[in-house]
């Protein structure tokens, strides 16, 4: 399909989820635990923010604009997609980078995690074409 919204329902898994979403999947706002079961590419935006995820694995591989994992409750990035157009990871628990995607298209933003970044930090390990915010 075009888009696959279950935001603010009380689904509990992504299992039977679209494997390929051409724009835009956001489940969050929901009880998921786990990204299992998300499609392994996504067109436009990838959003599981608010939700009480501890890890990114089962994530999808592509996201093709936006992937937001921000205000959820992981503590790293293993299981990001490797190449995002913006990153949004801020408000986790995340003490490391280790897992970051290594190319982001514009805007990776890691405010309010765990431990404070600095912009040294993720270029080291991430290409950020454009703003870091921290």
């Amino acid at each position: 399909g075009c888009n696959f919204n279950c935001s603010h329902t009380d689904i509990s898994s992504l299992e039977g989820a679209p494997e390929n979403v051409r724009l835009d999947f956001n489940c969050s706002h929901t009880d998921i635990e786990s990204l299992y079961g998300a499609p392994e590419e996504v067109g436009g935006d990838f959003d599981c923010s608010h939700t009480p995820i501890s890890s990114l694995e089962g994530a999808p591989k592509q996201v093709y604009s936006l992937f937001n994992c921000s205000h959820t409750s992981i503590s790293s990035l293993k299981g990001a997609p490797e190449y995002v157009v913006d990153f949004n990871c801020s408000y986790t628990d995340i003490s490391s980078l280790e897992g970051a995607p290594k190319q982001v298209g514009w805007k990776f933003d890691c405010r309010y995690c765990e431990t404070n970044f600095t912009e040294d930090d993720i270029r080291m390990v991430t290409n950020v074409e454009g703003e870091i915010l921290i």
